[in-house]
This record gives C-alpha cells, sequence and structure tokens, in this order.
C-alpha cells in the first residue's frame, strides 16, 4: 500500500521522495511501529534512517500549528476520530517537542456515538409509533440505503444540540418510503422530538471513557 501510495504521487508530481513521515494510532505498541517501519522500508521511498513514526495525535499538532506557536508549555492533545480516540501529552521547547505520554483506544470514537443515537431514534420512534422505523430486509442493498439516511438525520441532530435544549427529527417516514409507497405513511407520524437530557445520557458513557483515557494518560 505504501509503495501505491508513493508510485501514485511521482505520476501525479514526478518527484523523489527523500524522506518519509507515516502516521499510526497512539495505542500502537513498539512491535507494531516497527512493523510499519518494515513495510515502509521495503516500499523503496527512502533509507530506514530517514523515515519517521509519528502518532496521530502529535501529527496533528504539528498540522494545527500547536508546537509552532508555543515556546515552553506542556500540552495535551484528544484526537477523538470516527473509529479511534488517540490521546498524547507533548512538552514544547522553542519549537522542539517530545512525547510524555500516549494512549489510545480504537473501539471509541464518534462513529459509535452516531450509531448509539440511531439505535435510540429506532426505539423511540417505535414506542411512539408502535411500528419500527425501517422495514428493509436485512442483507439488503435497500436497509443500506435507509441506514444511511438516518445517519444522516442523526447527524444533523446532534449538531443541533449545540445550541439547542429539543431536536425534532423530520421526515422520518421518507427513510422507509424506500420500500414503502409514500401514500402509506402520513405527515403525523413523520418526526419525533429529543431533548438535550436523552441526548446526555446516551453520550455520557462514551464521555467517561474519554475522560477515563486522558486520566490515564496523565
Amino acid at each position: 500500500m505504501i509503495e501505491y501510495v508513493k508510485n501514485l504521487a511521482y505520476r501525479q508530481r514526478e518527484i523523489q521522495f527523500d524522506e518519509l513521515i507515516i502516521t499510526v494510532p497512539a495505542f500502537f505498541d513498539n512491535i507494531q511501529k516497527n512493523e510499519v517501519l518494515k513495510a515502509a522500508t521495503a516500499a523503496g521511498i527512502c533509507n530506514e534512517d530517514n523515515i519517521k513514526i509519528v502518532c496521530e495525535p502529535v501529527a496533528a499538532a504539528l498540522d494545527y500549528g500547536v508546537v509552532a506557536g508555543e515556546k515552553n508549555c506542556r500540552i495535551m492533545v484528544v484526537d477523538i476520530g470516527g473509529g479511534t480516540t488517540d490521546i498524547c501529552v507533548m512538552d514544547i521547547n522553542n519549537k522542539n517537542y517530545s512525547v510524555k505520554s500516549t494512549h489510545g483506544d480504537n473501539h471509541l470514537g464518534g462513529d459509535d456515538i452516531t450509531n448509539t443515537f440511531c439505535e435510540y431514534i429506532f426505539r423511540k420512534y417505535e414506542e411512539v409509533f408502535y411500528k419500527p422505523l425501517i422495514t428493509a430486509p436485512c442483507m439488503s442493498n435497500v436497509l443500506q440505503v435507509c441506514l444511511k439516511q438516518l445517519k444522516d438525520k442523526a447527524e444533523e441532530a446532534m449538531k443541533l444540540f449545540a445550541r439547542e435544549d429539543r431536536v425534532t427529527i423530520y421526515n422520518l417516514g421518507v427513510i422507509n418510503s424506500n420500500i414503502t409507497a409514500a401514500s402509506d405513511f402520513s405527515s403525523d407520524d413523520d418526526y419525533i422530538t429529543i431533548n438535550y437530557q436523552e441526548f446526555r445520557d446516551l453520550v455520557k458513557p462514551y464521555v467517561d471513557r474519554i475522560v477515563n483515557l486522558t486520566s490515564r494518560t496523565l
């Protein structure tokens, strides 16, 4: 894969690379990092001495200019991705940095929160209207389309909680219209309302895990 990326970059820019930086999750141990280093060396991009392995939260800090903008301090970088959370503590001294501690969880991320919220929308819809929100056959393409639409609505709703105490999710009936005629549902059963406390209760277990992860990193 690394060799493919190298060849792709060469075809686009027609340049050779003298150095290589690869980012890896914070939870990677030395054995995993060494395996990545071996793969990068085998790709033939540059000498092993010119290959650097950097954990992802450190790369995030570098990308956002945190290191360049600070002089003498200690910072914590929390990198919450779709499926993983990476945390590191860094000492910065005149644009130089050293990593003091790293921790990560490869089963904790934004997708977990979104999926939990989608499941809650499922349950609440059934509790309110006494019927399933989605009736598409399991493992079908239609089901995947329905789930994608539900996820989009869930993500839109979660963003609104940043400024709203209650969020109404409309047009839920349209999701099931992929397999049901539009005349089979009415606007009366087309929405549900969720308050902020409900949402907080849903995400609290994930927030607690992130807090515990930061404590272990410290």
